[in-house]
Formats: structure tokens, sequence, C-alpha cells
């Protein structure tokens, strides 16, 4: 019930995001990037395809890679679940 729970919030943060996205601040970026987090950490299907995607997208590889020195430690263990 309450992976049930969090992942329909993941969803609706992901959809809040990407409604917000056009704003001149990038609050609708971090939305979506917190959705997917939040989906990484409960369905391994999400996880296999960010997986694969990082693997297909080798700039996209080095952002994340760079990015997630500065991410807090829950988070970054998160993140590391998909590593190519």
């Amino acid at each position: 019930m309450l992976r049930l729970m969090l992942v329909s919030i993941a969803i609706l943060i992901i959809v809040v995001g990407a409604v917000v996205l056009p704003m001149p601040i990038p609050f609708g970026a971090i939305m979506m990037v917190t959705g997917l987090t939040i989906l990484i950490s409960q369905s391994p299907f999400v996880a296999r395809q960010v997986r694969a995607f990082r693997h297909r997208n080798a700039s996209f590889d080095q952002v994340i890679r760079r990015a997630v020195t500065h991410l807090p430690a829950r988070v970054r263990d998160i993140v590391r679940q998909t590593d190519p």
C-alpha cells in the first residue's frame, strides 16, 4: 500500500513538474528529478529503464555522474542504482 502511494505521488510530482517546466525558475526540472528519484527507489522496472537510457546516452550519463557528487547521501545511493 505504501509503495503504491509513493509511486502515485512520484507520478503526480512528475506531471506537475512538466506543467511548471516552462517557468523561468527551474522548479519544474527539480520536481521532475525528485519524482523520478522516488520512482527509481520504488520500481525496479524504472531503475532498469533509466540504467538502459544512461547506457545508450553517454553525454547524459556524464551529466548525472557530475551531479551525483553534489547530492545528499540517500539520493546519491538511489541514483547509483542506475549506473550502467
